[in-house]
């Protein structure tokens, strides 16, 4: 439901102990809901005093609920500029739930330059996290490289925040990754998921802007925010996080790159594996935050652990368990991305002669039943995301009498 204006308001900072809160207020349908932040207090002199990151963070509920969104302070103006097209280029992807809407702040900045070269990087210790770190570091981007000051892992995305010591042992893997290559692990964390989960704002959708509202808070340390991809340039789908929308949620003063879609995911794998670090804590697992590892049952874990096998590399140590061809037979793939993945992975196996194997023809069964639509879940997503693109079309053909 639209309704109006929606307003955005920074509120005071609190000091507790070794941490520092920030808090914002959002105004949705006349309900307000009360935005933080949670780091270490050291950070405090990296924190911008800018609303770039709460603009950001809130364009999607815009998009869903408002006609107008207002920030109650200053915004830089060159993110306004992008984000009038991020805004046009959700519009026409998802045109039954997002609309562009107008963008108003108290004071629009000039744009300015970064105050370093050093890049903030998002870190889960996942496969593609780990890849960007890697390349970065081992200077494989030629002009690209990026220099890495540090990572950033939010508590309360992936890992619910009751589940803290979850997080804290999740927290302590990535800090053993990272600290064999000398770069420190940020923890920040957050209760911005909860809110976008109780308004029912896609977190498919909107996850990019989430984390990269997290990293432009560090923007008076880190004049880039550096994030690895999840997909392929090809195909383009609309996602949270994708080369095309994220260099849009950034600004002169805070550069957002978007790492790593010219490379498969498959494709990482070789790549990470000269870094034993990474094998022995890799975490790829969403589905069961309490393990605070792999669980080696949901899809996601599934298809590392077979994209390992298909580039004919030992499954790493992060992984306790291999998977059993009844397990592949059994996947239930929900999302055309698990598809996607599944289906590299088939290929991979193919094209180095494993097509005959007992596991790659349980794989290609899995496969064929998300193709059939057996899945119920599957084949009503597929219904909906139809049922969108007719209304898009539909609403772009000329009525008589009405407005284009």
């Amino acid at each position: 439901m639209r309704n109006g204006v929606i307003h955005v308001w920074r509120e005071d900072s609190v000091i507790e102990d070794d941490t520092i809160e920030y808090r914002t207020t959002i105004e949705v349908d006349g309900q307000r809901h009360n935005l933080w932040y949670t780091c270490a207090a050291q950070y405090a002199p990296y924190i911008t005093s800018t609303m770039d990151p709460y603009l950001v963070g809130s364009i999607f509920l815009a998009m869903q609920y408002g006609d107008r969104l207002v920030v109650h302070g200053p915004v830089s103006s060159d993110l306004l500029r992008n984000l009038e097209r991020f805004q046009e280029i959700w519009a026409y992807w998802e045109s039954d739930r997002y609309h562009k809407v107008e963008l108003l702040a108290e004071e629009e900045l000039q744009p300015a330059p970064p105050v370093n070269d050093d890049a903030l990087v998002s870190f889960s210790g996942g496969v593609d996290s780990c890849f960007t770190v890697h390349r970065h570091l081992e200077r494989m981007c030629g002009r690209q490289t990026e220099t890495i000051g540090a990572a950033l892992m939010i508590h309360g995305f992936d890992i619910p925040l009751q589940m803290r010591s979850a997080f804290d042992t999740v927290a302590h893997s990535a800090e053993q990754i990272l600290a064999s290559r000398g770069v420190p692990l940020l923890r920040l964390t957050s209760n911005w998921r909860e809110i976008m989960d109780d308004l029912h704002i896609s977190w498919e959708d909107s996850h990019g802007t989430s984390l990269i509202a997290c990293l432009s808070l560090f923007q008076n340390g880190f004049g880039v925010g550096l994030l690895a991809s999840s997909l392929e340039y090809d195909p383009m789908i609309p996602y949270g996080s994708s080369p095309l929308t994220d260099p849009l949620l950034a600004s002169d003063r805070f550069r957002i790159v978007h790492d790593g879609a010219h490379v498969r995911r498959l494709h990482k794998l070789p790549v990470i594996a000269t870094w034993p670090d990474a094998m022995d804590h890799l975490r790829v697992c969403w589905e069961r935050p309490e393990l605070a590892g792999n669980c080696c049952e949901c899809e996601k874990c599934l298809r590392t652990m077979l994209g390992f096998r298909a580039m004919g590399m030992p499954l790493p140590g992060a992984f306790p368990r291999d998977v059993s061809d009844e397990q592949i037979k059994s996947i239930q793939i929900l999302r055309e991305t698990g598809y996607h993945h599944f289906d590299l992975v088939r290929q991979e196996a193919i094209r180095r002669g494993m097509g005959n194997e007992s596991w790659v023809r349980a794989l290609s069964y899995a496969m064929a039943q998300y193709g059939r639509g057996e899945h119920p879940v599957m084949a009503l997503r597929r219904r909906l995301k139809l049922r969108t693109r007719i209304k898009g079309l539909l609403g772009m053909a000329p009525v008589s009498g009405g407005s284009g």
